[in-house]
């Protein structure tokens, strides 16, 4: 399961907690994202040791914008607050694991 995130608590979840994150930035319009929802999903059931979140672009315009998400889906990696890695479009579960690994 992704926590869900908002303009109002991504700082504090994400970028303050200082944990591993991957995000992914969706709408619910957007064909592709619904696509790699399940396969982020599957990655979180697989992967405890980071968390995972989805950020709807219209409940996080101001967080999306703030960090240059232009197209959807995005899945940003975070490692202690700071963007690790980005993977723009529908990208295959492979991709996601590979950058997963790299995240460490």
């Amino acid at each position: 399961m992704l926590q869900e995130l908002t303009d109002a608590d991504f700082a504090r979840e994400v970028i303050d907690s200082g944990l591993r994150w991957a995000v992914l930035f969706s709408s619910k319009w957007c064909g592709g994202c619904a696509a790699m929802t399940p396969r982020v999903e599957a990655l979180a059931a697989a992967r405890p040791d980071l968390r995972f979140g989805k950020a709807d672009i219209g409940s996080c315009p101001r967080t999306a914008a703030a960090l240059g998400v232009l197209s959807i889906p995005a899945v940003i990696l975070f490692r202690e607050g700071k963007e690790a890695a980005r993977l723009a479009g529908a990208v295959s579960a492979d991709e996601l694991e590979r950058a997963m690994e790299r995240l460490g």
